[in-house]
């Protein structure tokens, strides 16, 4: 596999004069894709827009379908997958609105931190969104319902054990009620004692979801750290990678460690 040139092998006096007005600007998107559009002269028009414009469009897309099937009738894991998608899209708008503060001078510097843990955010919901919208049989999905309906209960406890003991006493004893009805289901049983009574592991689904996200990223990573010649500190961009790629190494990890048709059944308290 070749090579992708560096900005710097492919800069001539005239596009690196013309690259050097455009660093002096003020931070913009208008700037970053007159920069994408001067080292892409031979490409495609999409391919000539930058990074933020490309996440800007894709978050206006993914906006208009929400808002399309809001009100529609479907099934209840689509409506639960509707419901992350939203989040997705509320994420992305949290993270536009960083970069564009910082064009507007609301913001002093670009706060590539929150940036990249939204980024890890909106993976993260990604992968749950792959793992609501498959196709599964209705004895596979009421087993991942009650699944889903046992680590919220669980998110309860630790929720108010500090702050409220009564609350949470309350909700362990509906947390034992789940974790009984789960045993009960024909899926469960039939699962090794190994994962039913693991604390984490993720469905082999959610593994390949989670291995498609990541050689996306590995293009995206490859875009910020050598072909997008932004302007952007160079450690600033590998902050933002790092964390992200963090988030991918783990759960990578907990794909390999899964086993086909393995949930994630019975969360620590």
């Amino acid at each position: 596999m070749t090579a992708q040139p560096t900005p710097h092998e492919l800069v001539t006096d005239a596009t690196a004069e013309r690259w050097a007005e455009l660093l002096a600007l003020p931070y913009s998107v208008e700037t970053q894709n007159q920069i994408a559009k001067l080292f892409s002269p031979d490409k495609e028009a999409w391919q000539q827009v930058s990074a933020e414009q490309h996440f800007e469009n894709a978050t206006k897309l993914l906006s208009l379908i929400s808002s399309k099937i809001v009100g529609n009738e479907m099934t209840l894991s689509h409506s639960y997958a509707s419901a992350v998608l939203g989040k997705i899209c509320l994420t992305a708008m949290s993270a536009s609105t960083i970069f564009r503060a910082h064009e507007a001078g609301e913001l002093p510097t670009l706060d590539h931190s929150s940036i990249a843990v939204l980024s890890r955010t909106i993976i993260e919901s990604a992968i749950m969104y792959s793992y609501l919208t498959e196709e599964v049989s209705d004895e596979e999905w009421t087993f991942r319902l009650q699944v889903m309906k046992v680590h919220d209960s669980a998110a309860r406890v630790r929720f108010w054990k500090s702050m409220m003991p009564e609350e949470a006493d309350l909700a362990r004893t509906a947390l034992e009620k789940l974790r009984t009805e789960l045993k009960e289901l024909a899926l469960f049983k039939k699962r090794p004692e190994r994962e039913r009574s693991t604390c984490a592991v993720v469905r082999q689904s959610m593994s390949t979801a989670c291995d498609q996200l990541s050689k996306l990223w590995e293009s995206m990573k490859a875009i910020m750290m050598d072909s997008t010649p932004t302007f952007r500190p160079k450690c600033m961009q590998r902050q933002s990678v790092i964390s992200a790629t963090v988030t991918m190494r783990r759960l990578k990890s907990c794909g390999r460690e899964a086993s086909p048709n393995t949930a994630c059944i019975m969360p620590c308290r």
